[in-house]
């Protein structure tokens, strides 16, 4: 878990908990490896529109 800006990041965590890989998360929201990486790291925030791509493929609520 990485804290940015006040918010907790778990996008790391929660891929590997499904046993998923960044690469096929980038395929799926057709996100850059770069910026997907980004954002596993907490080095960066999703835009929400990302961040709802992306609870919805992980099937989490944009709040976690």
């Amino acid at each position: 878990m990485v804290i940015k800006d006040g918010v907790e990041v778990r996008l790391q965590e929660i891929l590997d908990s499904k046993g998923m890989k960044q690469e096929f998360l980038c395929k799926m929201t057709k996100i850059s490896t770069t910026s997907m990486s980004s954002l596993c790291r907490g080095d960066s925030l999703p835009s929400t529109k990302n961040g709802l791509k992306i609870a919805k493929i992980l099937g989490k609520h944009f709040e976690e």
